[in-house]
């Protein structure tokens, strides 16, 4: 009960000293802001009046038990003729198409449906996968619909020969393979035809969906006092112990170039630091803040990321911060900084990131962000371990 009550107590200071040591004007607004709008409403038949109406159909590509599936389509659609399953190469960079439905035309030019599969290399969310996409494409988004980090649905416009298409698309991730279905409609027709395009794409369902896990974790340790888990591809860097009073350690998002050059991608810093050691919160994140400045980084805006972790295994809850951070030698602000603070038993927990922004390059702030959320969320007191 002491120790409860001090926690709380201890917490409502950080969040105090916190915002009064990291001073902003006003919060950043995000590329990613386009990608909050909701899906556009649907009236129409119901879903099931369209499953009665619809015909069933189920895949099972050679070989790749996994890639199995199930969908409805309307009556008057067909199979695409000329694609073989049994020749299907998942590759990591390069959609591979497992099947494509043909609708009727219309207006001249047909609907149609692709069913598509690319291997994952790292820990991703659906979502996350999506925007890189969309990013990569410069395609004008509608609406989106995350139903979980392994399955989100999209709304965009899509260019083709001249003739522009509301396309939906679903990205399930199974295992080490994302699953993209995407369902072309003209721009002209969508409005007759937008619910069946929704029910069809709900209807998608993998028959055998795989928990592989993408990357495996790997277990650390700060002394006897608080451990954590990330990711097998970032490097465990433990800093040099002086004294039971300041524990670190460091992980290094690292690309190994074939020229054998080492590109930092990424850092996570964590740090221990007893209450008895220290004058008090302020120092601590005037501390941080020197640190920056010798790398030549600067903090800038608040972001609106405000993020609370369920400490995975206790019920301590942190909330994590971020803020634009700008480099000296850049005109552009080219990082993010994202930092939170717990306090436990004797040990203020300090955990910070420094990742390119989101607008910089989102693929490496995505997998940076990832790991920053895997390791908050293993990140515990080994008492509390202990005894579980």
């Amino acid at each position: 009960m002491i120790k409860s009550l001090r926690y709380w107590c201890v917490a409502l200071l950080l969040a105090f000293s916190f915002h009064c040591c990291f001073a902003t004007v006003s919060h950043a607004q995000s590329i990613l802001d386009i990608f909050e709008k909701p899906m556009p409403k649907m009236e129409g038949e119901d879903y099931d009046t369209f499953v009665k109406n619809s015909k069933f159909e189920e895949e099972y590509p050679v070989g790749s038990r996994d890639l199995s599936y199930e969908v409805r389509l309307p009556q008057d659609w067909e199979k695409a003729e000329g694609v073989s399953m049994s020749s299907l190469v998942v590759d990591d960079n390069i959609l591979s198409t497992i099947n494509k439905y043909w609708g009727p035309v219309s207006t001249g030019t047909r609907h149609y449906m692709t069913v598509q599969v690319v291997g994952l290399k790292v820990q991703m969310t659906a979502k996350d996968w999506f925007v890189r996409y969309i990013l990569d494409n410069q395609y004008t988004v509608q609406g989106v619909d995350v139903i979980d980090d392994r399955d989100a649905e999209a709304l965009y416009i899509f260019v083709q020969d001249n003739v522009s298409y509301v396309t939906r698309s679903r990205v399930i991730i199974s295992g080490k393979k994302v699953i993209f279905v995407q369902h072309y409609l003209p721009i002209e027709e969508w409005h007759d035809n937008k619910v069946a395009q929704a029910h069809m794409l709900k209807s998608f369902q993998l028959k055998y969906p795989s928990e592989e896990v993408v990357e495996e974790l790997l277990a650390a340790q700060m002394l006897d006092i608080a451990e954590f888990k990330y990711p097998e591809t970032w490097e465990l860097k433990p800093g040099a112990m002086r004294s039971v009073d300041r524990v670190k350690s460091q992980l290094l998002n690292v690309d190994k170039s074939p020229t054998g050059q080492r590109i930092l991608d990424g850092q996570i810093d964590l740090q221990l630091v007893s209450v008895f050691a220290t004058e008090g919160i302020e120092e601590e994140l005037d501390n941080i803040q020197d640190d920056l400045v010798k790398r030549g980084l600067f903090i800038q805006e608040e972001m609106d990321d405000h993020t609370q972790y369920m400490f995975d295994g206790t019920d301590l809850v942190g909330t994590t911060y971020v803020y634009q951070l700008a480099d000296k030698n850049m005109s552009i602000k080219a990082y993010e900084y994202w930092i939170t603070i717990m306090a436990y038993g004797d040990y203020f927990y300090f955990m910070t990131l420094t990742t390119p922004s989101r607008e910089t390059d989102f693929f490496k702030w995505s997998r940076n962000v990832q790991t920053y959320q895997t390791v908050s969320r293993y990140f515990k007191n080994i008492e509390t371990s202990a005894l579980e």
